[in-house]
């Protein structure tokens, strides 16, 4: 049985060093049985991991709420559930994850830097400053530097942003990184491109159940970011919405065949709401 636990833990290794996760969680699948108690929830988390990484934020939601049950005091747990929800744009569940994991570990610099971060994602200046401390205290945290200036260029700090910026890139060689500092030094001025919670879930549900591929996924997005202050003012419910850009990008990207009525059970809609929203775009002259 050890031998088989040790097989298992080296191939599922490899798979993850090669960025491999749909691979490593089949790895899982076949191997589960052989692991009871303690291993087999240590087995779970790793699932859990997995399917984040392999995109999979929705299975990953449930496995590390099926661990808090078990085990509620676990901080870790909390903090990758808060990521699963980050990933499925609900911030405010988001918060409450990373709000419980700190009150278990205070200490952790990771998991305030994401409540920090969620903060922003939901229009509280508080989170810049927590984003500011961290970054005051530690400067060679990457994801924190992206945070930050994204953060200081949501509340429209730009010149910090370029200073931050202008700064970092002395320090860091590395070629993402120096990508993105450049076209933060590059701004003349910052037209905010942040979106509301409920505009990224559209876009975040198109992704995941339309099916469609990814170059007509991206023209949906540019679509949506162009008509967006006109057509989409203000969206209450983000389902018949992305149920109605699917059915835009079938129509306008696709063969033209376009089942409605399962589009709209797809996405748990009725067809009258979805509708009312294609009238609106097309009216807008798409």
């Amino acid at each position: 049985m050890k031998d088989i636990k040790s097989r298992l833990i080296q191939r599922i290794a490899f798979r993850i060093k090669d960025f491999q996760y749909d691979d490593a969680l089949r790895e899982i699948k076949n191997f589960s049985r052989a692991f009871t108690g303690k291993d087999k929830e240590r087995l779970l988390f790793l699932k859990g991991y997995l399917s984040l990484k392999a995109g999979k934020p929705e299975e990953a939601r449930k496995i590390f709420s099926r661990l808090l049950r078990n085990s509620p005091n676990k901080s870790i747990y909390h903090f990758f559930l808060g990521l699963s929800n980050m990933e499925l744009v609900d911030y405010k569940e988001s918060l409450e994850n990373f709000s419980r994991a700190l009150s278990i570990s205070p200490e952790s610099a990771e998991y305030l830097k994401n409540y920090g971060w969620t903060l922003v994602m939901l229009g509280k200046k508080k989170g810049l400053s927590i984003l500011n401390e961290l970054f005051n205290k530690n400067f060679d945290d990457k994801d924190l530097i992206v945070k930050y200036i994204l953060a200081l260029l949501r509340f429209n700090e730009v010149n910090q942003a370029k200073w931050i910026s202008e700064l970092v890139a002395r320090k860091y060689q590395d070629e993402e990184l120096q990508e993105f500092l450049a076209t933060i030094r590059d701004l003349r001025y910052y037209d905010s491109t942040f979106l509301s919670e409920k505009e990224e879930k559209v876009l975040m549900l198109i992704q995941r159940k339309s099916g469609l591929e990814p170059e007509i996924v991206d023209g949906l997005t540019a679509l949506f970011l162009t008509l967006k202050d006109d057509v989409f003012k203000k969206i209450l419910k983000p389902e018949p919405w992305a149920a109605a850009l699917e059915i835009t990008g079938r129509l306008l990207f696709g063969d033209g065949k376009v089942n409605l009525r399962e589009i709209c059970k797809k996405y748990n809609v009725k067809v009258e709401q979805v509708d009312r929203i294609l009238r609106k775009i097309f009216d807008a002259g798409v």
